[in-house]
């Protein structure tokens, strides 16, 4: 074999190596990208199905039971979401919040809220066990549902 030829099949195979190396960083690249936006896509789907058990009550009618026991469990369990209430005693657009605090869309700690749980009939906030409250749900910038909102039809 001729230098000319050695000279050509080094020359070739540095091409090649150079080649392989740069198809290999692109790959990773692209994987990467690929495993970032099916990371978040999961995220958002175990966000959005962690939150079901509360978010199905948004748009639908329960009885004042259904309300108060719910308000009971997120008293009891310090749940990371506040239960307000709206009966027809109190005005239009006030809430109470029961196990946490609530002002301009940001939660207090737990057990900060009112705790003149709905059993007091001749109060406001009275939660009639056999009325109809239409629920609604708020979620925070991260998509976290932070409240449930009950409005006494």
């Amino acid at each position: 074999m001729s230098n000319g030829w050695k000279i050509f099949i080094v020359a070739a195979s540095g091409l090649l190596t150079c080649l392989l190396v740069a198809v290999g960083i692109y790959a990773a690249r692209e994987g990467k990208a690929s495993a970032s936006t099916t990371t978040e896509a999961l995220t958002k789907t175990f966000a959005q199905y962690q939150d079901m058990d509360l978010a199905m009550y948004d748009g639908l009618c329960v009885s004042g039971s259904e309300v108060a026991g719910l308000i009971r469990t997120a008293v009891e369990q310090e749940d990371y979401v506040t239960i307000g209430t709206n009966t027809k005693a109190m005005a239009d657009n006030l809430y109470v919040y029961y196990n946490r605090t609530y002002t301009g869309g940001v939660l207090g700690a737990a057990g900060t809220g009112s705790q003149s749980i709905i059993s007091d009939v001749s109060a406001t906030a009275y939660v009639n066990p056999g009325a109809t409250f239409l629920g609604s749900i708020e979620r925070d910038d991260n998509g976290t549902l932070i409240a449930v909102r009950f409005v006494q039809q």
